[in-house]
């Protein structure tokens, strides 16, 4: 007879192997999460990983390329560099953002190109400063009347039978304004006003003319390129023609000498 402790092993055995089962899957579960969230976190990028791969040296990067750049982007809306983590000693560390490898990728194309400066003025052009908001004149004071209500008591207004006046102790008249603050606080006002005016058409003159000094800039390089090119133009379409009328009149020669050879019709 076989024992009756064997008969209970077998659904023992059985729910060991399942809670392993379900435990591997659990954790399985746990690691697909993790990964799920990491995948969620955009991708950032040290000056040592930009290096790197773009295969320029750091200290360039650092020194020079950014400098640059940061100038050149400090009025974008989107971010080259952001903040990651904080030191110890509570010192934020950054990084830079995928627009910001694209940044440095496209000025290390513009620099193999020869137009780095170029496309550094392009950028400024492209986020220039920021005009500041004009500002909304003062509303004017509300009028507030206070009334003393009628808690007094009055007496009766005495006859006066008398009328008194100080004119006749003036030796001399005077001639002034009635409410002479309130004509200097008119003047104060609009003087302000004209300056506030004076000063945004000063700042609006300026960016005019740094923008068009900008413009002037970038067409003047643009048009000594252009100079060189129609140079280059001219004399590369000269050779060319030249050539051209060299090979025709050669081909007209041999056309010539062979029909030179050819009998002509026979006469009906």
């Amino acid at each position: 007879m076989e024992p009756l402790a064997g008969a209970g092993l077998e659904p023992v055995q059985e729910s060991f192997g399942q809670k392993t089962t379900d435990c591997s899957d659990t954790a399985q579960d746990t690691h697909w999460r993790k990964l799920v969230q990491l995948s969620d976190v955009p991708r950032t990028y040290t000056f040592t990983e930009l290096s790197e791969l773009l295969e320029v040296n750091e200290s360039t990067l650092r020194k020079r390329w950014w400098e640059k750049l940061e100038t050149a982007y400090q009025h974008c809306p989107e971010a080259l560099r952001v903040e990651v983590r904080t030191t110890k000693a509570g010192s934020p560390v950054f990084a830079f953002t995928e627009f910001g490898l694209q940044v440095f990728q496209e000025f290390k194309a513009a620099n193999e190109e020869g137009y780095g400066d170029r496309y550094l003025q392009a950028v400024a052009l492209q986020y220039p400063t920021p005009t500041a908001p004009e500002q909304l004149p003062e509303a004017e004071p509300a009028v507030v009347n206070v009334e003393v209500g009628n808690h007094t008591i009055v007496l009766t207004q005495p006859e006066l039978r008398q009328t008194y006046s100080l004119e006749s102790l003036r030796q001399s008249e005077v001639v002034a304004f009635d409410d002479p603050l309130a004509i200097a606080a008119q003047f104060l006002q609009t003087a302000d006003a004209l300056t506030e005016e004076m000063q945004r058409d000063i700042r609006v003159r300026e960016q005019k003319l740094q923008q068009t000094q900008q413009a002037k800039a970038a067409i003047a390089e643009k048009a000594t390129e252009f100079k060189l090119e129609a140079r280059l133009y001219r004399e590369r379409t000269a050779m060319l023609a030249t050539a051209q009328s060299q090979e025709t009149q050669h081909l007209q020669h041999s056309l010539n000498t062979l029909q030179t050879l050819g009998k002509p019709p026979a006469d009906a």
